[in-house]
C-alpha cells in the first residue's frame, strides 16, 4: 500500500486522474424533482462545512453510508484484479482498505471517517474520497469529491465539478 502524500512530486503527476474520477460520482434522477434540486442545493453548505469542521479537529458523525463512512483515505492501487466486486465495491480496493484498516489500527488511527469508536480522531493528513448524503421524504443527493487533508490545513482537490458548477449556476454561495 502507498500512501499519497499531498505535498509530494508524485501527487502533481495524479491530479488529473483523481480529477477524472472524481467526475462520475454525482447524485442526479430522472425528469424534475423540487426534493432533489432542493437537496443538491443544500449540499454547497456541507462541502464547505466538512473542511471547517476538519481544520478544527471535529468527529465525525455521518451515518448513512455503509459502516457509517463520510469519508475513506485514498491509496494508489497496484496490481490490479479485475473487475471482480464484492457489495458493488472493487476487489482491488476493497483488499487495500482492509490492508488500511489492519495498518491504522496498529498506529491508532482510522483509514475510515466514520461514527465509530476506531474514527474518533482528526484524519490522517492524505487524500481522502468525502461523499455526503443528505436525504428526505424517500429522496436523496450526494456528491462524492477528494479531500486534501495536510498536517495544518484541508482544502477541496479541485473547484471545476459537475455539483460546484452546479451551484455557481443557480447563485448559491460556494466558500472558496
Amino acid at each position: 500500500m502507498q500512501q499519497i502524500d499531498p505535498t509530494g512530486p508524485q501527487f502533481a503527476q495524479d491530479l488529473e486522474r483523481f480529477r477524472a474520477v472524481q467526475q462520475l460520482a454525482y447524485a442526479c434522477c430522472v425528469g424534475h424533482n423540487a426534493a432533489q434540486e432542493q437537496l443538491m442545493d443544500d449540499l454547497a453548505e456541507h462541502r464547505q462545512l466538512i473542511v471547517d469542521l476538519i481544520r478544527q479537529g471535529v468527529e465525525p458523525r455521518h451515518k448513512a453510508y455503509p459502516f457509517k463512512v463520510l469519508a475513506h483515505r485514498v491509496t494508489r492501487l497496484h496490481q490490479p484484479r479485475g473487475q471482480l466486486n464484492i457489495a458493488r465495491f472493487g476487489v482491488n480496493s476493497t483488499l487495500d482498505l482492509v490492508k488500511q484498516v489492519g495498518q491504522g489500527h496498529k498506529e491508532g488511527w482510522s483509514p475510515l471517517w466514520s461514527v465509530d469508536k476506531r474514527s474518533q480522531h482528526a484524519p490522517q493528513p492524505g487524500l481522502w474520497a468525502v461523499e455526503p448524503h443528505l436525504g428526505r421524504d424517500g429522496v436523496g443527493a450526494k456528491f462524492e469529491e477528494l479531500l486534501v487533508i495536510t498536517e495544518d490545513s484541508a482544502f477541496w482537490l479541485d473547484d471545476d465539478l459537475p455539483h460546484v458548477r452546479r451551484w455557481q449556476q443557480r447563485q448559491i454561495k460556494v466558500a472558496a
